[in-house]
């Protein structure tokens, strides 16, 4: 949301999120958030199909109930929802792929073949990019003064400020967009795993230049924290992405897994640190993946932003063909039907 110039800097002002798990659990704040999107984007919804990205294993309360607010409150012309790893697929142009999505909160991993999800080796993990930059303001706001990282939030304006996960202080928000920028700049995934690391404290720490032209200290944090992606997290059952990965493909039957270990798409938010690609390919060769190591291939896009918003690309892609119009659920098959008819509509 756009959070008006008048408001007060006070950690009394909340910043919340309708989503949790990928799951609306706020309709009334979901329907501000659309309205605000739409006011934004400058878009008439009378008039705009609505194109809605969901995970690979849906949840059909959350498909009816979002057909139900968007043509009772919203009066859509039609809707049509499609699955994210899909839609990133058609996006890198390919039918066959085991699609690893590490987002803001969670590691998706996705087999897809001809077109289709297999279901069966779709896996999710509770951990994503959020989960380092928060360790990262955690290891630092314990190094700093707090009044250090005061000035990264003490604007003349809120300005534009994006939904986040659960309910938190603006203080704090903003610290955990700062946060995402050092965390961008400056943490990298080594090529080797974090036990040979050797540190020199005195020399190889590094610093980060605040908006008030202060500096901020970072030791090798920037190298322990992104390793945690190949590493066992306890309490969140993710032993790495290698295993992550391994598990799915385990599932599958063997000429599949042969198919789609050779064609493993990185992407998301979370895989932007760099380094991620080669890391990853590595460690797929040095796992026991039964005499297959040797067919592991990690793909990704070249751009950042290909990478992270790879699903939106998919979804453009998806609602420029002709045809489009002909998946969709119309407004008057909503009426004649209800909502259920979008489970049949959206066989993905």
């Amino acid at each position: 949301f756009e959070i008006s110039p008048y408001t007060q800097h006070s950690s009394e002002y909340m910043i919340k999120n309708p989503l949790l798990n990928n799951y609306v659990y706020d309709w009334e704040l979901m329907e501000l958030m659309i309205k605000n999107i739409g006011d934004k984007l400058g878009a008439v919804f009378e008039k705009s199909p609505v194109l809605i990205t969901e995970p690979a294993v849906h949840n059909k309360d959350f498909r009816l109930n979002f057909v139900e607010l968007l043509f009772e409150k919203f009066n859509a012309p039609s809707v049509f929802f499609h699955k994210a790893p899909l839609l990133s697929l058609y996006a890198f142009a390919r039918e066959n792929s085991l699609m690893v999505d590490v987002g803001a909160e969670h590691i998706y991993c996705t087999p897809i073949q001809d077109g289709l999800i297999i279901e069966k080796g779709v896996m999710r993990a509770d951990v994503g990019g959020e989960y380092i930059t928060r360790k990262l303001l955690e290891i630092v706001e314990s190094r700093e003064s707090k009044s250090k990282l005061n000035c990264t939030y003490k604007t003349p304006s809120l300005g534009k400020c994006r939904i986040i996960n659960d309910s938190i202080d603006y203080e704090t928000f903003c610290k955990l967009e700062f946060m995402r920028e050092v965390k961008q700049a400056q943490c990298k995934v080594l090529d080797y795993k974090i036990d040979k690391l050797k540190f020199n404290e005195a020399v190889d720490k590094t610093s980060y230049e605040l908006p008030d032209k202060s500096l901020i200290i970072l030791s090798k944090e920037i190298y322990t924290l992104p390793e945690l992606f190949f590493q066992q997290i306890e309490g969140k059952y993710f032993n790495g992405l290698q295993y992550f990965i391994k598990q799915s493909l385990e599932k599958l039957d063997i000429d599949t897994r042969k198919d789609l270990l050779s064609n493993i798409v990185l992407t998301g938010g979370g895989s932007l640190l760099s380094n991620m690609q080669d890391r990853l390919q590595k460690e797929m060769f040095e796992i026991d993946m039964g005499g297959l190591n040797n067919r592991a291939k990690v793909f990704t896009a070249g751009q950042p932003n290909e990478r992270k918003y790879s699903s939106w690309l998919g979804g453009s892609i998806l609602a420029s063909m002709s045809t489009f119009s002909s998946y969709a659920m119309t407004k008057q098959e909503y009426q004649e039907h209800g909502a259920v008819l979008i489970e049949r509509k959206c066989f993905s």
